[in-house]
């Protein structure tokens, strides 16, 4: 980010497509085992999903990503968010937000941010306060 941020300014969009070797490392750092997560035949014949899913804590993670690129050197004060959608593995994921709000300190900043598919399928909503520094 560069100047002072403005109500409506925009955050990414940031890239992701998920592998297959991500999303099983990811899984087993949280020691989230559960087959949906790295078993494809399992994930279609026995959950009727369509193919491997992306692990809702690592979709949070893009989303923090995207924060902390932007707001860099400031820092992530919070961020809420929710799953709305299964993503899956070899989706093409955006990571986006948008300023809502700026405090009359001019550092403190509301942002509304989203995962969404590169065909526009909302996977993850959320909001999230950061910090901004300058150097």
């Amino acid at each position: 980010m560069s100047g002072l941020p403005r109500i409506g300014d925009p955050l990414g969009p940031v890239g992701h497509r998920p592998g297959a070797v991500e999303l099983f490392q990811y899984s087993a750092v949280l020691w989230n085992s559960h087959r949906i997560h790295y078993d494809a035949d399992y994930t279609r014949d026995v959950a009727g999903h369509p193919g491997v899913v992306v692990p809702g804590p690592l979709q949070g993670t893009y989303l923090e990503q995207l924060l902390t690129g932007w707001a860099r050197p400031g820092r992530l004060v919070e961020l809420r968010y929710r799953n709305r959608a299964p993503a899956y593995l070899g989706d093409e994921l955006l990571a986006r937000g948008r300023v809502l709000e700026v405090g009359a300190d001019g550092r403190t900043v509301r942002c509304e941010v989203w995962l969404a598919t590169a065909q526009g399928r909302t996977t993850t909503t959320g909001d999230a306060t950061v910090e901004l520094r300058w150097t």
